[in-house]
């Protein structure tokens, strides 16, 4: 008997495929379908391999509940990278610990925490891509690109 394997990603596609129009995502005023979701985080997915980035590498999510950590986490494991959850109240020490001890190479990150991810970059030369999200702030972001242009610009 053969057992069919599936991961997350492959299972948030199936269910995409079936009701692309159904509501899967309620942040704030924000709202996104499977269908839409899906295809953000195809951009994303693809943004990502396009810059060489390979199976395994980690993708840190340092952000509030929003929209963008959904999309995110999805596109990272379609991509077949691994997502880390930061939790927005590290101290640069705390930060600096788990991105270096994880190895991660790309941070998402909301603009607000800028100051603190500024203070810990220069110890992590891994970290080769960040992305800034909007988040009202007007913290300096440094070469982080911006989340929402990285997504149009990629390609599904």
């Amino acid at each position: 008997m053969t057992t069919k394997q599936f991961n997350l990603a492959d299972l948030f596609e199936i269910v995409a495929a079936q009701v692309p129009e159904r509501l899967a995502l309620v942040a704030g005023d924000r709202r996104l379908t499977f269908g839409e979701l899906d295809e953000r985080t195809n951009r994303l997915a693809r943004h990502w391999l396009d810059r060489g980035f390979q199976p395994g590498a980690k993708v840190a999510i340092c952000s509030w509940n929003r929209a963008e950590w959904v999309e995110a986490f999805f596109a990272a494991f379609k991509a077949r990278l691994i997502p880390i959850n930061v939790n927005y109240r590290y101290t640069a020490a705390e930060l600096r610990y788990l991105l270096d001890n994880a190895d991660a190479e790309v941070v998402v990150f909301e603009r607000s925490f800028a100051p603190v991810l500024a203070e810990v970059l220069p110890d992590l030369p891994q970290v080769t891509e960040l992305l800034v999200l909007e988040d009202g702030s007007t913290a300096d972001a440094g070469k982080a690109e911006p989340y929402e242009e990285v997504v149009a610009a990629a390609g599904g």
